[in-house]
């Protein structure tokens, strides 16, 4: 009975060894993922006399110039969620679109101008009328998610930005 205790323990040591070893040798040569993508900030465009930061008015589109950079020699398939969020005050997320696309390598400067989603006029218009505050400030942004597993995702945004009824002028903060 001795004997056969023994010999399923020393089983059991010499499995849990393998599985050891096999773990940490997993975990010493698995590729790390790479950083691939690099989005800096975007520059909205828009402007107001007298505002020290880009400004929207209500019924105007916001202007975004934005570059993307793809850092590998090879195309990068990716599928990406963009939001407008409130910076202040803060709290109010807003999808605006869903997507995929692929990036080419090297970098793309694009402008692009977009109406204020209805959303981000709703919500607005609600915090102004019941506040002092005569615009609410947003960021556009995003995150891309490559089809490569070993790919890291990249987030990108704007630069903060305020978005007014054309009702009460923009003032500088």
């Amino acid at each position: 009975m001795k004997s056969r205790t023994t010999r399923v323990l020393a089983a059991t040591v010499v499995v849990l060894t393998v599985v050891v070893v096999g773990q940490f040798t997993h975990a010493q040569t698995r590729p790390e993922p790479v950083d691939a993508l690099d989005y800096p900030v975007q520059r909205v465009l828009n402007t107001v006399a007298g505002s020290n930061r880009p400004t929207v008015l209500f019924g105007q589109d916001v202007t975004v110039r934005g570059t993307k950079c793809n850092t590998t020699p090879d195309p990068v398939a990716v599928s990406g969620v963009t939001s407008w969020v409130s910076v202040d005050p803060p709290g109010t997320v807003i999808e605006v679109g869903r997507g995929n696309t692929t990036r080419a390598p090297g970098c793309v400067t694009r402008v692009f101008s977009d109406p204020v989603p209805a959303g981000v006029l709703a919500r607005t218009a609600a915090v102004v009328a019941h506040s002092a505050a005569p615009c609410m400030t947003w960021t556009i942004t995003g995150r891309e998610a490559p089809s490569d597993p070993l790919i890291e995702p990249e987030v990108w945004t704007s630069e903060p930005f305020d978005v007014c009824p054309p009702t009460r002028p923009a003032t500088a903060p």
